[in-house]
């Protein structure tokens, strides 16, 4: 039995490498191009999964099996930027910026345009390899920097744990011992040509004008500085990868080194020189720092006393640094380090778990000015082990601004990882006004997904003022269980099977009930809310997508309408099937259109609302089918014999009026055996025969010729055809028969259901039929005997008599001679 399927289809979307290599061909030379050479200049292949449209779809996973980090950046939505114009740097490297409120990021620092500022070639080389922190922030018409500008002191780090433990310390000292570092910046030293070095460092942005992406290459190292720019903020996210190119390392830790020096762009070099790079570092009460300064317009305006330096001066500038996910990144406030060590005096002095309003660095500004030259510091915890291609992943935020910054963070309970940040900017007596929890988490949800809240601390947020809050503003949420098909531990109901099978009746009895015909299996996954009540998704018909719970393809089961080779599929011959009643599931039984399509808007939507085991029969009742008028060709068939009879003529020699020795020279043999058949239809149902045709033949009695023998004379004539035998000899055939012609009696015989033979079985009772398909009837041929044998004796006597006087004449005639 052929059983009924029901499949999706699924369109198969071949991999076109011809039309791929085409499409890049004719990208060559377009704004494209650039960034297709980058990627395809990398080594090795980009990851596995396919279509890298935006960096902050991949894991980390799929980041570190990227042979070369730039390849996370050769194609949409990035575009490169030109670094070089020859021998020299191209404008290019110091224009490409990204932009948010107030503030500006740029791929390196134009600090050889300002005034004062004439740099080499090496000096570049810094620019080119610092990290992105070249930001200027815009107060009051003014553009401000808050970061070193040359890049000698901003910079990307890697040093030994013990190293950094020997310098890391929970609360500012001032006898610290300094520890090396190594600086991820090549030198010219190294016999490279300044191009060469240029070359090693590729800037990209994003086409939105909001991301830029720096990757730096040494010759065992690789970093990317992937920076997003919040265009209401104005806050400048970091997302940093570091990848090992050389032999395993144990025991390290990879950084960032930033620079804090705030200073009048416009001013810079023009004898006044206001910077202040002496800042204040304050614990912010959280796991970050911010440090707030007045922007002096004179370098005799640059100290702070210690009253300002916990109090937003006006036109004052506020940073922040924030590692986002202490899990991932720590935070530290230092002395700029110098010559290649970090820590000197005061250590590195963590801003995790520090009370809020703590100054770490620069407590006594006014009179140890030169100790506190500040920086911050960027670090991953350590790591134990990086083998060669290992990638480390750190994130941190800073925000800048003239304005006091409130942050909420949306944390995950259990890992402590930060999902989400609400930031808010405002005057230092303005109350906070953060958006509602629920309201952010929608306008968020990407970053929420399965998220619920389990405790939230700004219910009375707006009971503050940014200058009095306390600025530990947290939700702490919870991924909430979800359960598949493959991970179901309390036996939800995630399955539902459809069955549909057939009943067959024979003439309203039963006969046979078919395996399925067809199996629709059903699947989804449940969301285990926080309150104890459960979230079903749709069904789908795809287990593994129930099983990845992301995407769910609706369920739009159809079961089809048999099909007549499916209702044949059990058919007895001579009987016809057709679909008496169809049942689905609990709903009674029904004759209105059983063989119908069942569809999910119509007969399925109560089980996929409700789900669960569904049942589907269809009822086919056999009944006899009308057959006919046909002749059967097999000699199996029952209705054969009643519609085949045959009738063999013989015709014989009359071997009696023969001599014995001359009977045997006469005998006819099989030649003159002939078989007429008669065949007629019959119209039939079931076992009942409706109507018996009439008989008919194509067959005729051929001429047959009997053989001469000499002294006899053949009666009535030696050919034999159908009209000269005129005398049916008795014993084969009815006594009514005897004597007659043959057209008489093949007339008769074509009558007579039974042949001729009296007595003849029947079939099917009362109807007339033979059972005998071959009856004989015997033609004699008679050869006169009366004077024909001593006839010819005489006449051979005498021609014998004849040929003896010849011979003699003969003889005399050759003796004469």
């Amino acid at each position: 039995m052929k059983q009924l399927k029901l499949m999706k289809k699924r369109r198969k979307r071949p991999w076109l490498a011809a039309a791929i290599l085409a499409l890049c061909v004719a990208l060559v030379g377009s704004p494209l191009a650039t960034v297709i050479a980058a990627g395809a200049n990398g080594a090795g292949s980009p990851p596995t999964k396919a279509g890298i449209t935006d960096i902050e779809e991949l894991t980390d996973d799929e980041i570190a099996a990227v042979a070369d980090l730039n390849l996370l950046f050769a194609s949409s939505p990035w575009q490169s930027v030109n670094l070089r114009s020859g021998n020299a740097l191209d404008p290019a490297a110091y224009t490409t910026a990204i932009t948010g409120a107030n503030t500006s990021l740029t791929g390196m620092s134009n600090r050889a345009s300002w005034a004062g500022g004439k740099f080499t070639q090496t000096d570049q080389l810094s620019l080119l390899y610092a990290p992105l922190v070249n930001g200027t922030v815009q107060i009051s018409g003014k553009e401000y920097a808050y970061a070193s500008g040359t890049g000698v002191d901003s910079n990307f780090i890697m040093m030994d744990e013990a190293a950094a433990q020997s310098v890391i310390t929970r609360d500012q000292g001032t006898s610290i011992a300094s520890a090396p570092y190594t600086r991820l910046e090549p030198t010219m030293a190294n016999g490279a040509t300044f191009n060469d070095l240029v070359d090693k460092v590729k800037v990209y942005q994003d086409q939105s004008g909001h991301r830029l992406a720096k990757v730096i290459t040494v010759a065992d190292w690789q970093a990317a500085d992937v920076a997003t720019i919040d265009p209401v903020t104005g806050s400048i996210s970091h997302s940093v990868f570091y990848k090992n190119l050389g032999a395993t390392r144990t025991n390290i830790r990879v950084g960032t080194v930033m620079n804090i020096a705030v200073f009048n762009a416009a001013q810079y070099g023009t004898g006044t020189m206001p910077s202040l790079d002496r800042l204040q570092v304050t614990a912010d009460g959280y796991d970050g720092a911010y440090i707030t300064g007045l922007l002096a317009d004179t370098r005799a305006n640059q100290r702070l006393d210690e009253s300002q330096a916990l109090t937003l001066q006006p036109d004052g500038l506020i940073m922040y640094s924030d590692p986002v996910d202490p899990t991932k990144t720590e935070v530290y406030a230092t002395k700029t380090p110098r010559s290649g060590y970090i820590g000197a005096n005061t250590g590195l002095v963590q801003t995790a778990g520090q009370t809020k309003g703590k100054a770490l660095v620069g407590e006594g500004l006014k009179t140890n000015l030169d100790l506190y030259d500040s920086s911050m510091v960027y670090m991953s915890k350590p790591v134990t082990s990086l083998p060669t291609g290992g990638i480390v992943h750190l994130e941190y935020v800073e925000r800048l601004s003239d304005k006091m910054t409130a942050t909420v963070r949306y944390r995950d309970v259990d890992t402590k990882t930060v999902l989400a940040t609400q930031d808010i900017v405002g005057n230092v007596d303005d109350p906070l006004n953060f958006i509602d929890t629920a309201t952010f988490m929608a306008q968020n949800a990407s970053k929420f997904t399965g998220y619920e809240v389990v405790s939230d601390n700004t219910a009375d947020a707006s009971n503050y003022t940014f200058q009095s809050s306390p600025g530990t503003w947290i939700v702490e949420l919870k991924k909430v269980p979800i359960y598949t098909p493959d991970d179901n531990p309390d036996g939800l109901p995630l399955t539902a099977t459809a069955t549909e099978a057939v009943n067959y009746l024979k003439d309203g009895a039963a006969f046979q009930q078919t395996p399925a015909l067809a199996t629709i299996k059903l699947y989804r996954y449940v969301t285990a809310h926080l309150d104890g009540t459960y979230e079903y998704s749709d069904w789908t018909t795809s287990e593994a997508e129930a099983n990845a719970h992301k995407t769910i393809t609706k369920a739009n089961p159809t079961v089809a309408a048999l099909t007549q080779d499916q209702i044949n599929a059990y058919l007895p011959d001579q009987y016809r099937g057709e679909v008496t009643k169809l049942k689905v599931g609990e709903t009674p039984e029904t004759a209105v259109e059983p063989n119908q399509v069942l569809t999910a808007d119509n007969q399925l939507a109560d089980w996929l609302s409700q789900g669960g085991d569904l049942a589907i029969t269809r009822t086919v009742n056999y009944t006899p089918a009308q057959v006919g008028p046909i002749v059967p060709g097999d000699p199996n068939d029952p209705y054969y014999a009643m519609t085949h009879k045959t009738l063999t003529v013989k015709v014989a020699v009359d071997d009696a009026a023969l001599a014995a020795a001359d009977q045997a020279a006469v005998a006819l043999g099989a030649e003159a055996t002939q078989t007429i058949a008669f065949t007629r239809p019959v119209t039939y149902s079931g076992d009942e025969v409706i109507a018996l045709g009439e008989w008919s033949t194509t067959d005729t009695i051929q001429d047959v010729t009997a053989k001469a023998v000499a002294g006899y004379v053949i009666s009535p004539g030696a050919k034999v055809t159908a009209a000269n035998l005129t005398s049916a000899v008795g014993g084969t055939v009815a006594q009514a028969q005897v004597g007659q012609s043959l057209k008489t009696v093949l007339t008769n015989f074509q009558a007579d259901d039974n042949g001729g033979v009296a007595g003849a079985t029947h079939t099917n009772g009362a109807l007339d039929g033979t059972a005998t398909t071959e009856i004989s009837y015997s033609m004699k041929i008679t050869y006169p005997q009366a004077g024909a044998r001593a006839n010819l004796w005489t006449g051979l006597l005498a021609a014998a008599l004849l040929a003896l006087g010849a011979v003699g004449l003969l003889c005399r005639q050759k003796l004469h001679h």
